[in-house]
């Protein structure tokens, strides 16, 4: 494996794969970790080439967070080709088309004839056009799903007028004299201008003077179900570091990172990275709250943290992204949050001991909402990043100081918490028309189930959800020591590269 250069200029011959194998491809160096910066590259390597021949193109809107799409008119699909083969990187098509033979949809175009692209491009009204990004050692590449799209427009007999070959949010037809022309500086309307930040809270439960002001102020006395005491959610693999790296490469909008700790630093955190702000507990708690060694408590203060964005994202550390994901995935551009509704069901009757903490404070919160509203919520909301609005929570307080107010003071999860920021936020919000329902695709692993391996082999394989929720359990199906390997082995090769939140 030879070095790779990350000038642009410089062609490179790093293979990813062996060199003997027909599949094997020539990377670049890239320069960063983000995909949006890929895209980015990607769309200049086409422009480029758009520039060469002086074609005429169209800026346009694609709904998919992976990539850029152009438009461009119809026209001499040669000579397009033949500017890629001249770049001076190694530049590939893949011929998006059913009537293109699979094995010939991916072209490397300084090594194919031109008479073979231009009978392939023919019959594909949709090239991907991009150059494989890779780490220094050639792994981890970013290929065509990161490409520039070209879409070739027709001209319509009957008017002259061009026709997009797939529907986009700004148009389907153009006149001649439109094509082309410079777009307008205000974003569509759909599109979120506001700023975001992201929220997270962190403990390291293996920290010898946390788990001595968890000792000293644990009462054995109070009646608990056994979960809330249970030291498996305050286990630590380092998944935090690896949700940060998923913040930077697959979410670029996101303005601030707050992380909220016990007076904690994970020794690997870069606390003077731009974006980043570590938050103690003091700085959003009454004194006399604290400390609080749960969970609930401290969701329910996140909105005092000072500087806050009224949106923004909580994630528990143990969420990562698994795709790129844009602004409008969690928010509406006007204002409206969205929230990931699950397909289970708050358990009936009133909460008690016996329940699991979890379903005990969503049980409290849909009591409520009940008594405050006369509605019965009854769902639950998925493993998955939520968002939120701080104004909703600040009402909160006002309409249930009482509630929101002991479940601060308590310092281990108890039957009589709430679930604010992953529960009652989003019912009350959908009630007051600030939070509607969307879709986000979502896969929560038990890291206590007995095929653990095999589902975390999946996702590495196919990496085609949004968000993964690593959650741990003490079911005694997996031993701590597989836990441990199986989880270091995937989150070291979904998300190799160190982020800017690193030391």
């Amino acid at each position: 494996m030879s070095g790779l250069s990350s000038d642009r200029s410089t062609l490179v011959g790093a293979v990813v794969g062996s060199p003997s194998d027909p599949r094997a491809v020539v990377a670049r160096h890239r320069r960063g970790d983000r995909v949006i910066d890929a895209m980015l590259s990607n769309k200049v390597l086409a422009l480029d080439a758009l520039a060469r021949t002086e074609t005429a193109y169209q800026d346009l809107p694609v709904d998919t967070a992976n990539r850029f799409r152009i438009g461009v008119i119809d026209a001499d699909r040669r000579a397009i080709l033949s500017a890629l083969a001249d770049i001076d990187v190694t530049v590939y098509v893949l011929f998006d088309s059913r009537r293109v033979a699979k094995r010939h949809r991916l072209q490397r175009v300084d090594r194919a004839s031109l008479d073979l692209l231009e009978d392939i491009g023919r019959q594909a009204d949709i090239w991907r056009v991009f150059e494989y990004l890779a780490l220094p050692d050639g792994s981890d590449a970013f290929g065509d799903l990161h490409g520039c799209e070209l879409e070739f427009w027709t001209r319509y007999e009957q008017d002259e007028s061009f026709r997009s070959r797939r529907w986009n949010e700004l148009a389907v037809r153009l006149e001649p004299a439109d094509f082309g022309s410079a777009a307008s500086d205000c974003p569509l309307a759909s599109q979120v201008t506001f700023p975001i930040d992201v929220v997270y809270t962190w403990v390291d439960g293996d920290d010898p003077r946390w788990q001595e002001r968890r000792a000293r102020w644990s009462d054995d006395d109070v009646p608990r179900h056994d979960e809330a005491m249970s030291a498996a959610r305050f286990e630590s693999r380092d998944e935090l570091r690896y949700s940060l790296r998923s913040i930077e490469r697959f979410a670029d909008f996101v303005r601030q990172v707050y992380i909220v700790t016990d007076d904690q630093c994970p020794a690997w955190l870069n606390t003077d990275a731009e974006g980043l702000t570590l938050v103690d507990h003091s700085e959003i708690f009454p004194v006399d709250a604290l400390p609080t060694f749960n969970s609930h408590a401290i969701e329910a203060r996140l909105h005092h943290i000072p500087g806050l964005a009224e949106h923004y994202i909580y994630l528990n550390d143990d969420f990562l992204l698994g795709r790129r994901v844009g602004p409008e995935k969690f928010f509406y551009s006007n204002g409206l949050a969205k929230q990931f509704r699950s397909r289970a069901l708050i358990p009936r009757g009133a909460a008690s001991i016996d329940n699991k903490p979890v379903d005990a404070a969503a049980m409290n919160g849909r009591q409520l909402v009940e008594e405050r509203f006369g509605v019965t919520p009854t769902r639950k909301f998925k493993h998955a990043p939520y968002p939120q609005l701080k104004s909703v929570n600040l009402e909160l307080e006002s309409l249930f100081p009482a509630d929101m107010k002991r479940t601060m003071g308590s310092r281990f999860r108890h039957s009589t918490d709430i679930a604010v920021a992953s529960s009652l936020h989003h019912h009350v919000a959908y009630i007051a028309g600030r939070s509607v329902p969307a879709s986000i695709t979502s896969r929560y692993v038990d890291l206590g189930a007995w095929n653990l391996k095999d589902r975390l082999d999946r996702l590495l394989t196919y990496r085609d959800f949004d968000a993964i929720c690593l959650n741990d359990s003490d079911t005694g199906l997996t031993s701590v020591a597989d836990k441990n390997e199986f989880v270091s082995e995937f989150l070291e090769a979904y998300l190799p590269a160190k982020s800017r939140f690193e030391i």
